[in-house]
């Protein structure tokens, strides 16, 4: 089973100790919002700040 506990849009990039939100745009608003995946820097590297972030 799944942990649901845990986002999925985290990840941190190589070379860096912040975290990422990245997600995929859906693809009926991929012409309104001009791009398929979202990705943002949650300018933290601690995991619970940037869950804290990620889910509300």
């Amino acid at each position: 089973m799944k942990d649901l506990s845990r986002p999925t849009h985290l990840h941190r990039r190589k070379g860096s100790r912040n975290y990422y939100f990245r997600a995929k745009v859906p693809v009926d608003l991929q012409d309104i919002y001009g791009k398929r995946k979202i990705y943002f820097s949650l300018k933290t590297s601690r995991h619970r700040r940037c869950h804290s972030r990620c889910v509300g």
